[in-house]
């Protein structure tokens, strides 16, 4: 929704008296920067004492001619109406004044002619309603003020006219019940305020008006029940708040009605055993909490009930070894860890014999050390890292464990001589590579 910005509307002060007037004359001003173009004329009193007084009519000009204030003094106060315009001559304001005060009603206008806002002043303050306005001319907003402080009703409105919040509000705050609206006027939410913070009840809606949200916050943090429904009424979630924090006895719940997650919170941290289930009531996940969840002990399963993994953690770092699994039960890799980083040999297996497909050697999460690849069982590649890099020797094997490939690696480009090899172990070729792994040249086997 589109903000409006109050237009403040001021004329520079004059100095008035009332004592008895001794003459007048008129005053036409011009601007500096263009001495032909009037900036105002008005008439000017003396008085006894011979201070010059705005006395009578009073025309301000736009550079370009347009007016831009007209207006009524009384010995050197405001009195009467004023009226603004923008510099394409459209009006821009209309206010009341009294004994140099706003006073009255005032409206304000766009600068293409549509309203923009109305109220009413009293001794130079806001006291009553402000209203704001769209440019489709349907109210925006309403608020109540008593000099100049935001007392009373405030209602915020849709495009369409129909009102989106309303609130009531004690010393420019937000007091009671703040409630919120759907388009189709269905309550969307209600919250309940002091001094402009959450305290009390607070309800959420859905469209179809079924309760969405229901909890109840405590000087802005929420405290106490909290439960989550769904359109058609069932619950989504039960919960605990204290003080900002979920406690106790937490449970979401499925579309279907089944369990979805279980969980006990102590001050905001899991606890215990966590449960996490699939629709159909199998189980997902089962975790274990401890120490603000820096122990962790957590497993997860497919669908069929097979493990899909494993880990730990102690004291928020990785311990012991990682273990992911197929569906079918068998493992598919394994992750070793020292003092929270991978440490050791990293494996990989294949899915139904279980053999193995490559091998990583970690030190500190980087690899280093020769990475074996394999295939049908035996090795078919060896890369040999430092510091996750390919660096020294390469090698590829034939099937039948034959060499094919043999070079060496640079920071992680080709570099050297790389020798080529038939599967009965003859050369066919050798590359030379320079510092960059840029090819130099290729030099034939010796028939």
């Amino acid at each position: 929704m589109k903000k409006n910005k109050v237009i403040v509307i001021c004329f520079f002060g004059i100095l008035c008296n009332t004592s008895p007037i001794f003459g007048q004359k008129l005053v036409t001003n011009y601007y500096q920067d263009n001495p032909q173009q009037v900036k105002e004329t008005y008439t000017e009193i003396i008085n006894t004492e011979g201070i010059a007084l705005i006395n009578g009519k009073y025309t301000q000009y736009h550079p370009n001619g347009q007016i831009a204030i007209e207006g009524t003094f009384k010995q050197g106060k405001k009195e009467g109406l004023f009226i603004g315009y923008y510099a394409n001559g459209v009006k821009q304001m209309e206010i009341q004044y009294q004994n140099d005060l706003k006073n009255g009603s005032f409206i304000t206008y766009q600068e293409d002619g549509s309203l923009h806002q109305k109220g009413n002043c009293l001794n130079d303050s806001l006291n009553g309603f402000l209203e704001l306005y769209s440019t489709n001319g349907n109210i925006e907003k309403r608020t109540q003020f008593v000099k100049n402080t935001i007392e009373g009703k405030v209602e915020t409105f849709y495009s369409s006219g129909k009102i989106q919040m309303e609130a009531n509000y004690v010393s420019g705050k937000p007091n009671g019940i703040v409630k919120k609206y759907y388009e189709n006027s269905n309550l969307e939410s209600e919250e309940e305020q002091k001094d402009g913070i959450p305290n009390g009840i607070f309800k959420e809606y859905h469209p179809n008006g079924k309760i969405k949200t229901e909890t109840t916050n405590q000087l802005g943090t929420r405290h106490g029940n909290f439960t989550q429904y769904t359109e058609e009424g069932k619950i989504l979630v039960k919960a605990y708040y204290e003080k900002g924090f979920l406690d106790k006895d937490y449970i979401s719940y499925h579309l279907n009605g089944q369990i979805a997650f279980k969980a006990t919170y102590i001050n905001g941290y899991r606890q215990g055993k966590t449960l996490n289930y699939y629709e159909d009531g199998t189980l997902k996940q089962e975790t274990y909490y401890d120490k603000q969840e820096r122990d962790i002990k957590e497993k997860r399963y497919y669908p069929n009930g097979n493990l899909m993994s494993e880990y730990e953690k102690k004291d928020g770092v990785f311990i012991n070894t990682e273990k992911y699994y197929y569906a079918n039960g068998n493992l598919q890799k394994e992750i070793p860890y020292q003092e929270g980083k991978i440490n050791g040999t990293v494996k990989y297996y294949e899915e139904n014999n279980n053999s193995l497909l490559k091998e990583e050697i970690y030190l500190n999460n980087a690899l280093n050390g020769i990475t074996k690849i394999y295939k049908n069982g035996n090795v078919e590649e060896e890369i040999t890292y430092q510091s996750d890099r390919r660096a020294g020797i390469y090698k590829k094997y034939y099937s039948n464990g034959k060499l094919e490939i043999k070079g060496n690696y640079r920071f992680d480009k080709m570099y050297g001589s790389w020798q080529y090899y038939t599967e009965d172990s003859k050369l066919i070729k050798t590359e030379k590579y320079d510092a960059k792994g840029t090819l130099l040249e290729t030099i034939p086997a010796q028939k």
